[in-house]
C-alpha cells in the first residue's frame, strides 16, 4: 500500500491510497476460491462452479467486502506511519475495485492542530475585587417576599385593570371549532400586562367583572415563540371568576423563619451575602479564565477542526435538551429544532473547542498527569453528593472507560489552568459599578 497527502488547511488533508493489483488479484482468487468450497450452485458439483458464475451471482457482494477489508488495512496502516494524529476521515467517493488494476481510494482527514509552546508563565491579569452592596441585598430579600406573597381576593367591587391577578375559564376556538393545540383551561391564573397568553389576550380582559363572559380575538405573529400557536387568528372564550391582589409579606424576623432554619432577619441577610460573594469569587474566577485564553490565543493562530466543533454542539444542544426537558418542554414548543440550534451555537462550540485545545498543549507541553488518587477524592465528593457508597461511584465509572478518560481530561485542564494563574502576576481592582437588577427583572409576575 502507497499513499500521498495533499494539505486543504492546516487540519484538513486530503489522502489518495494505492493497493497494488497484484495484492488485488490475490484477495479476488482467494475469496471466489474459498466461496466456491462452501456454495451449491445449481448444475454444479461442489467446488466445481465455474469462476463467471460465482461472479455473476456473488460477485458484488464479494467486492464490497474486499473494498471494506482493503480500504480498512489501508487506513489502520496509515495511521500507524504517517504519524498525523488524525480526528476524522470521510471517503470522497464509492470506489471499484478489479483484477486487471490497482486498488485506488482517497479521502478526506482531519488532523488535530499542532501548537508551538506557549509563554504562560508571568502573565499579566486583573482580578475584580467584588463586593455585595446592600442594595443588591435588599433585591434578593424582596424576590424571597414576592415568593412567599399570597394572592387574596380584592377588597374593593370593581372591574379588571392592568396589573391585576385574575383567575379564569377559557377555551380556544378557530373559525368555532376547538384548537387542540391551545385547548381549554379552567382556573387559570394570570397577571394582566404580564402577556402570559399575549398582549392582545391582556388587553381584552380589561374592565371585565367577576361573573362576565366575553370573547377575546387575537392573531399570533408568525414567529410566535409557541410554534403550535403561530400564525393563528383565535377567538377564545372567557370566563372571569375572580380579581386576586398579591400581598407581599413585611421583611422580617418571621418572614426570615419561614424560608429555613433561620432565627432572624438578619441571619438571612448573612446567608444571603455569603451567597453573593461566592457568586461574586466565581465570576472574578471566571474573568480571570477569560484573559487567560485571550492571552494564550493571541500567541498562536489555530484552525479548529470541524470534528471538534460538532462534538461541542452536539454536547450544547443535550444541555439544552436535558434543560427543556426538566422543565416538561421541548425544542418543538419552542419552535427550535437541532440545524437551528447548531447553527446558533456555532461561534460558541469554536469557542470551546479552541480553549481544549490550548489547555490540552499546556499539558503536554508541562508533562501533566492526574494520579488515581485524585481520581478517588472525585469517586469520594460524587458519592458524598449523591448518597451512595464510594464503591459504587468507582464501579459505575469502571464500565465506561470513556467517563473515566473524560473525568481525567477535565481535571488535566483544570490543573493547567491553575498552574496558569499561580504563575500569573495578578492585579487586585475596584470593578466598574453595575446597575443593580431588580426584582421585578429577576421574578416573573404571573403563575400559571
Amino acid at each position: 500500500m502507497s499513499y500521498t497527502i495533499e494539505d486543504v488547511s492546516t487540519v484538513k488533508k486530503r489522502v489518495q491510497f494505492e493497493i497494488p493489483r497484484e495484492e488485488v488479484a490475490t484477495r479476488l482468487n482467494k475469496a471466489y476460491s474459498d466461496l466456491n468450497l462452501h456454495v451449491n450452485v445449481k448444475g454444479f458439483r461442489p467446488g466445481k462452479t465455474p469462476r463467471n458464475v460465482l461472479e455473476r451471482l456473488y460477485g458484488k457482494d464479494i467486492h464490497q467486502d474486499i473494498i471494506a477489508e482493503l480500504m480498512q488495512a489501508s487506513y489502520s496502516d496509515f495511521l500507524k506511519d504517517s504519524g498525523l494524529s488524525v480526528m476524522a476521515f470521510h471517503p470522497a467517493e464509492e470506489p471499484k475495485i478489479s483484477a486487471d488494476s490497482p486498488f485506488l481510494f482517497a479521502g478526506a482527514i482531519e488532523i488535530r492542530p499542532t501548537i508551538a509552546d506557549l509563554s504562560w508563565k508571568g502573565l499579566e491579569l486583573t482580578k475584580n475585587r467584588y463586593k455585595p452592596s446592600e442594595d443588591e441585598i435588599d433585591v434578593q430579600l424582596k424576590m424571597a417576599q414576592r415568593n412567599l406573597a399570597v394572592m387574596t381576593p380584592i377588597a374593593e367591587d370593581r372591574p379588571a385593570r392592568d396589573g391585576d391577578f385574575v383567575i379564569l375559564d377559557y377555551e380556544a376556538t378557530v373559525d368555532g371549532n376547538p384548537v387542540p393545540e391551545i385547548g381549554k383551561s379552567e382556573n387559570f391564573t394570570c397577571k394582566i400586562g404580564g402577556a402570559t397568553i399575549s398582549k392582545e389576550f391582556d388587553d381584552g380582559l380589561i374592565d371585565m367583572i367577576p361573573g362576565e363572559r366575553r370573547y377575546i380575538s387575537v392573531k399570533f405573529s408568525e414567529d410566535y415563540h409557541k410554534k403550535d400557536y403561530a400564525g393563528l387568528d383565535v377567538v377564545f372564550h372567557v370566563y372571569l371568576r375572580e380579581i386576586r391582589e398579591q400581598v407581599l409579606p413585611p421583611i422580617d424576623d418571621e418572614m426570615a423563619k419561614k424560608l429555613g432554619s433561620y432565627q432572624s432577619l438578619e441571619e438571612l441577610k448573612t446567608d444571603i451575602r455569603n451567597d453573593l460573594e461566592r457568586r461574586y469569587n466565581h465570576r472574578a474566577e471566571q474573568e480571570i479564565n477569560e484573559q487567560v485564553y485571550q492571552k494564550l490565543f493571541s500567541q498562536v493562530e489555530l484552525e479548529v477542526p470541524d470534528t471538534m466543533i460538532e462534538y461541542e454542539i452536539s454536547g450544547i444542544i443535550q444541555d439544552i435538551e436535558r434543560q427543556f426537558e426538566y422543565n416538561n418542554m421541548s425544542l418543538g414548543d419552542r419552535g427550535l429544532d437541532h440545524d437551528m440550534l447548531a447553527k446558533q451555537y456555532r461561534g460558541l462550540a469554536e469557542n470551546q473547542a479552541r480553549r481544549h485545545l490550548i489547555l490540552d498543549k499546556i499539558v503536554d507541553q508541562e508533562g501533566l498527569t492526574i494520579q488515581d488518587s485524585e481520581l478517588e477524592t472525585i469517586y469520594a465528593d460524587t458519592a458524598k453528593a449523591s448518597g451512595q457508597e464510594v464503591n459504587v461511584i468507582r464501579d459505575i465509572y469502571a464500565k465506561n472507560p470513556e467517563t473515566i478518560n473524560y473525568l481525567r481530561q477535565g481535571l488535566l485542564e483544570k490543573k493547567a489552568m491553575r498552574l496558569i494563574i499561580d504563575g500569573s502576576i495578578i492585579a487586585e481592582v475596584d470593578p466598574v459599578p453595575e446597575q443593580p437588577e431588580t426584582a421585578e427583572t429577576q421574578n416573573p409576575d404571573f403563575e400559571n
